[in-house]
């Protein structure tokens, strides 16, 4: 596994390796969640025409989850504007190419961060520079598997510096997929899948 990019300069080399230079920038808004998929996402206490935009949190509802399903749906669905991109960090080594394809999901045009073992600080981090690089029509940070104490103690000021992020670059929308419902600010979605 690469070792992901822990500083500005080492995300635009990334990035311009795969041809998303300095001047590519999301020619739209991101797109919101279509009402079809929306109903899918939600758990009856948000209505399903809400667009799911800014930062969400999506944890699953029962067992077995579907959160990461649901989320290459959403992820897809981002991607389809034709020139969007998308960054999928993978705290939780979940993400799988095949399944990623099938669900309709744009390969070329992902940007995929295997970092399962990176600690918590340095996935923040990361979330960070992506939302900050203006790219994106979608960021997903991809905790699933991470134990739940660990994310209660997530700093309530890493919430406010990713809200403060998405404000600055109102193309991108931020989904971090997590085991629980996690104490969060009330800007923060929460979606139960």
């Amino acid at each position: 596994m690469a070792a992901l990019p822990t500083t500005k300069p080492q995300l635009e080399r990334l990035l311009s390796a795969r041809g998303w230079g300095a001047t590519l920038l999301p020619a739209e808004p991101a797109p919101q969640l279509s009402p079809k998929l929306a109903p899918e996402l939600a758990n009856g206490s948000a209505p399903a025409t809400r667009p799911h935009r800014g930062l969400t949190l999506w944890y699953p509802a029962g067992a077995g989850g579907g959160v990461t399903s649901a989320a290459l749906r959403a992820t897809a669905q981002a991607l389809a504007a034709p020139a969007a991109v998308a960054a999928w960090v993978d705290g939780a080594d979940a993400l799988d190419p095949e399944s990623a394809a099938h669900a309709g999901l744009h390969l070329d045009r992902l940007l995929w961060l295997p970092a399962a073992g990176a600690p918590l600080a340095e996935l923040l981090a990361l979330t960070q520079m992506l939302l900050a690089a203006a790219r994106f029509h979608a960021v997903v940070l991809d905790v699933l598997s991470r134990p739940v104490a660990e994310l209660e103690r997530w700093p309530r000021a890493a919430w406010f510096r990713l809200l403060r992020g998405l404000e600055r670059h109102r193309r991108s929308q931020l989904w971090v997929l997590a085991p629980a419902a996690l104490p969060t600010p009330s800007a923060v979605t929460k979606v139960a899948v």
